[in-house]
């Protein structure tokens, strides 16, 4: 399966997520680091401004990473809903 997970390298939730995939030989990521790229970032913000799923995250002054953008287009903040839904 394959994912893709927007974040940035110097937040800890994104690096504890990125180790909890590579424990999953079948999960396949394409990291997309934001502060690498305004490409990214962009392609993040239009997730970010346009998906009820930052509601949330939004009003609590949160950014909303890490994002998991799943093969089917499914979206969320959980790895271990990336790891559950690769089971489905």
């Amino acid at each position: 399966m394959n994912v893709i997970m927007y974040g940035m390298n110097i937040c800890p939730d994104c690096t504890e997520a990125m180790n909890v995939l590579q424990n999953h030989a079948d999960i396949t990521v394409e990291y997309r680091e934001f502060t690498q790229a305004t490409t990214h970032l962009k392609e993040f913000l239009k997730y970010r401004d346009t998906n009820s799923l930052f509601d949330k995250v939004k009003d609590d002054g949160n950014i909303g990473i890490p994002l998991f953008v799943m093969e089917d287009g499914f979206i969320t903040l959980d790895v271990f809903e990336v790891i559950n839904r690769r089971k489905q």
